[in-house]
C-alpha cells in the first residue's frame, strides 16, 4: 500500500528549482488571536504538496517538513489563512495566532421575512461561479451573457468590490480538499492566491492530471487522509483512511445496493482499494440486458458523507439511517433511522454549514427551493420550512456563518446572473 497515495499525484506542482535544505519537524500550537482558545481542526500544509496534517483539540500540531525552502498554510473554516515561509529549521515551538474571519452584516438584511437580497449589483456581471476565499466572496463571470470577456471580481460579504482582475479564460472555481481555491479553464488549473493586493492565479498545472489527484480525496482528518471509493459500477461505496506515517489503509465503512449484495458475498473483502480510487470486480455485475436496464433506471449509491463538529456522519440514504463514526474509524453512536428522503421533491442534496455545526437538505417543487434543517440527533426535520419565494430555479446553494447564498438569472433586461443572500 505504499504507493497508494502518492500515486494519485501528491506532488501535482511543479517542484522549485532553488536549492533544498534538510528538512525538520515543525511542531508548536493554533489558537485564536482574540480569545487565547485553542483551535482545532486547523489545516496544515506544505503549499506546492499534499504533505499536511490537523490540529487536535488542544490545538497541537506536528508536521515533517521535507526540505527548505517550504511555503507553510494554516487554515480553517471561519479563520483567516496565514502563510509562513521556512527558509531554515524551526527548533523552538511554532505557534500560530488566527484571527476570526468575521463580516459585518447591515441589520437591515436581518428580518423576520428572511428575504433574499442581491449582493453582486454593483458588479454588473453575469456570474458564472462563486466561492468564499477567507472572509470574501470571489465571483467568476463576463460583463454579459454573451461576452467573451472573463472576469474575477472580489467582494465582502455585503457586495462592496475589493478589486476586479481581467483574465484570459475561466471555466470554474474549485476548491480542494485543503481549502485551496482554483481556477479551472479548458486545460489549466490554477491556484488563487490573494496577497491583500491583487488576485495571483499561481502553479498552472494540467487540468486533467490536477482533477485526477483529488476525484475521491476527501479531506485531511486528525492526521489521516479520508478517502471514498466506489466499486461495482457505483452501485458499491466504501470510505476508508489513509496514514501518511505508516502508508497504512483503513476501511472502515462500506455500503451497496440491493443487486450487488444479492450477487455479491463477503462485501467488504470483495472491494479492494485501488491506487486511483475506483473500484474494480472480478466480474461484470450486470450482463447486457441489466446493464441496459441499470442505465434507465438505476442512479450510483448515494450515502453522503459530512463532518460535523468533528465527528464523521454517514448519510446512508440507501438503508434509510445516519452512522455517526470517531477519528479511529469505530462508530460512535447508534445509527439514527431518517425518512424524510421518500418524501416529494426531494433533491438528493446536503448543505453543511461548518460554522453553525447545522446541516440542512433541499426540496424543490415547481421550481421553488425550500431548505429543512436535519435533527442530527433524531434523524427528523426541524420544523421550519426555508422557502425562497419567487426565485424558481436557482442554481449553486451554499449556506455559511448562518446565510444561504445562490444564483439566480434575471427575467428582464440585462439578465444577470446575480449572487443573492439570505438569512437562513
Amino acid at each position: 500500500m505504499k504507493f497508494l497515495f502518492f500515486v494519485t499525484g501528491i506532488l501535482i506542482f511543479s517542484a522549485s528549482a532553488i536549492a533544498q535544505n534538510p528538512g525538520f519537524v515543525l511542531k508548536g500550537k493554533v489558537f485564536d488571536s482574540k480569545t487565547n482558545a485553542p483551535v482545532a481542526n486547523v489545516s496544515i500544509y506544505l503549499n506546492e504538496s499534499f504533505t499536511g496534517t490537523t490540529t487536535d483539540a488542544k490545538g497541537a500540531y506536528q508536521l515533517r517538513i521535507p526540505s527548505t525552502p517550504a511555503i507553510l498554510v494554516f487554515s480553517c473554516v471561519g479563520y483567516t489563512r496565514r502563510y509562513f515561509t521556512f527558509t531554515t529549521a524551526e527548533k523552538s515551538d511554532f505557534n500560530v495566532p488566527l484571527d476570526p474571519s468575521l463580516h459585518e452584516i447591515p441589520e437591515v438584511l436581518i428580518t423576520a421575512k428572511r428575504t433574499p437580497v442581491s449582493i453582486s449589483d454593483e458588479q454588473d456581471l453575469y456570474v458564472t461561479d462563486y466561492d468564499f476565499y477567507d472572509s470574501h466572496i470571489l465571483l467568476l463571470g463576463h460583463p454579459g451573457k454573451r461576452s467573451v470577456e472573463t472576469l474575477l471580481v472580489l467582494m465582502d460579504r455585503q457586495g462592496k468590490r475589493i478589486l476586479k482582475k481581467e483574465i484570459r479564460k475561466g471555466e470554474n472555481l474549485y476548491r480542494d480538499p485543503f481549502n485551496n481555491l482554483h481556477l479551472l479553464t479548458a486545460d489549466t488549473a490554477y491556484q488563487i492566491f490573494y496577497d491583500g493586493k491583487d488576485i495571483q492565479l499561481l502553479y498552472p498545472s494540467n487540468k486533467e492530471k490536477f482533477m485526477n489527484a483529488f476525484p475521491e480525496f476527501l479531506e485531511i482528518y486528525h492526521n489521516k487522509i479520508l478517502l471514498r471509493q466506489y466499486a461495482f459500477e457505483d452501485q458499491a461505496l466504501m470510505y476508508y483512511f489513509y496514514n501518511p506515517a505508516d502508508s497504512s489503509a483503513q476501511r472502515f465503512w462500506v455500503e451497496a445496493t440491493s443487486e450487488v449484495y444479492n450477487k455479491v458475498d463477503g462485501l467488504r473483502n470483495r472491494i479492494p482499494i485501488t491506487p486511483d480510487g475506483k473500484g474494480t470486480s472480478r466480474f461484470d455485475l450486470f450482463n447486457s440486458d441489466e446493464r441496459f436496464i441499470k442505465m434507465a433506471y438505476y442512479s450510483p449509491i448515494f450515502c453522503p458523507l459530512e463532518i460535523i463538529n468533528d465527528t464523521i456522519y454517514i448519510f446512508n440514504f440507501t438503508r434509510g439511517v445516519i452512522e455517526t463514526f470517531g477519528s479511529r474509524g469505530y462508530p460512535t453512536d447508534t445509527p439514527t433511522a431518517m425518512s424524510f428522503q421518500r418524501e416529494d421533491g426531494w433533491q438528493k442534496k446536503l448543505y453543511n454549514d461548518q460554522t453553525t455545526g447545522k446541516i440542512y437538505t433541499e426540496f424543490k417543487q415547481n421550481g421553488i427551493s425550500e431548505l429543512r434543517e436535519i435533527n442530527i440527533k433524531t434523524g427528523q426535520l426541524k420544523p421550519r420550512v426555508i422557502r425562497i419565494p419567487d426565485f424558481a430555479f436557482i442554481s449553486k446553494l451554499m449556506v455559511q456563518d448562518g446565510f444561504l447564498y445562490f444564483l439566480y438569472e434575471e427575467k428582464l433586461f440585462p439578465h444577470f446572473m446575480r449572487l443573492y443572500r439570505m438569512t437562513l
